[in-house]
């Protein structure tokens, strides 16, 4: 049975220029009636094209699927296993993802609830990296090489706020930077260096405190936390660590929102 253009077009879907594009490419070799110009494609043709369809929906390359349809058997395997590679690290990406943005979801919740009181929990592993003091960012070559590469990874880091146990008492200083659990190792991999430092898992205060443009954050943002911590008995064991969630424009005021983790022992 022969086709024509029109015809493969009508059963498979196929624009005319997409026809040319496999022509052009060597996947299908349709006959020319040189009494009329016509091009006329069988059922190989119709069959390889569908084939073609098959590895593109396999997310191959437009050149790699037409290249699956002519391949020998042991190349096409070799593709195989290189797309199932692929495959799997957009499946582990994705994963991480989903498990990211539902992170995220939590911490808005928390906006509900943790204002103004508090939770006892264990802070995640984190790797924390600084790259602001108050409001100066640092400027050094390598702190902004490290700052580039942080950025790259933004889907799984928080930004974060670092505010260390001595600062608490002699000043005023807040630190700025990026955070990131561990459980997240590849990218863990990808922007450890000298300038960062890994804060184990704690037992902290898990609170939510507000800052706005009148009233920036702080170490006195800590203190009536701090000071009920006292009344329990309780000690600051540690730095302060946390991260933005969200800047809320009421009109007259922006309120910003922090998550954060107050180590203590009893």
């Amino acid at each position: 049975m022969k086709y024509k253009s029109g015809d493969v077009q009508r059963i498979l879907g196929i624009p005319v220029e997409t026809l040319r594009f496999f022509e052009n490419k060597g996947l299908i070799t349709p006959q020319r009636d040189i009494n009329n110009n016509y091009r006329y494609f069988d059922t190989l043709d119709l069959n390889k094209i569908i084939a073609y369809k098959l590895y593109r929906s396999f997310e191959f390359s437009l050149e790699d699927s037409v290249h699956m349809v002519r391949c020998d058997n042991d190349t096409s395997l070799d593709m195989l296993n290189k797309q199932i590679n692929t495959i799997e690290s957009k499946f582990q990406y994705y994963q991480n993802l989903y498990e990211r943005i539902q992170d995220v979801k939590k911490s808005f919740e928390h906006t509900k609830h943790l204002i103004g009181t508090y939770e006892i929990k264990e802070r995640p592993e984190l790797l924390l990296y600084d790259n602001q003091v108050n409001d100066q960012f640092e400027k050094d070559e390598k702190r902004i090489q490290t700052t580039k590469n942080w950025l790259e990874y933004l889907p799984f880091i928080h930004i974060a706020i670092h505010i260390s146990k001595d600062t608490m008492v002699s000043n005023d200083d807040v630190h700025f930077g990026y955070a990131l659990e561990t459980k997240y190792q590849n990218v863990v991999q990808a922007v450890k260096n000298d300038l960062s430092e890994v804060y184990p898992s704690k037992k902290c205060i898990h609170t939510i405190v507000q800052s706005t443009n009148k009233n920036p954050l702080s170490t006195k943002t800590f203190a009536p936390i701090i000071d009920e911590m006292i009344k329990k008995g309780q000690t600051l064991e540690g730095d302060i660590i946390g991260w933005i969630i969200n800047e809320e424009d009421l009109g007259d005021e922006k309120v910003r929102y922090f998550e954060c983790w107050i180590p203590y022992i009893d």
